[in-house]
């Protein structure tokens, strides 16, 4: 469970916020509603991101996972982080691929 008011996580028995000690008893139900109506917007946002520009999905997925609290919608921007990185270092090889083979074309006519 996490504090409603300062974001921290806490026991699922506890009374009181051990960081910033707001009383969490009567907010308990309310706090369960936020995270059931968050949005997992930036989570989606990140993996469509993830092929279109892959640092551009880093960073949303970076971004919503650290800002969310649900943990479903954390784990979507956990796999739009993946998923740009992995498209990131792909696309990187194959500029690295693609230069080497037109330097040694090039090389072949001089």
């Amino acid at each position: 469970m996490f504090c409603y008011k300062c974001g921290k996580e806490i026991t699922d028995d506890a009374s009181y916020c051990l960081h910033c000690g707001t009383a969490l008893k009567s907010q308990q139900n309310n706090t369960h509603v936020q995270q059931e109506n968050e949005s997992c917007a930036l989570g989606v946002l990140s993996i469509i991101f993830a092929f279109l520009c892959a640092p551009i999905g880093m960073i949303l997925g970076a971004v919503g996972r650290g800002s969310l609290k649900n943990p479903q919608n954390q784990k979507l921007c956990d796999i739009g982080f993946t998923i740009s990185f992995v498209c990131l270092i792909v696309s990187l090889l194959a500029i690295i691929i693609y230069w080497i083979v037109a330097m040694v074309s090039v090389s072949h006519y001089y």
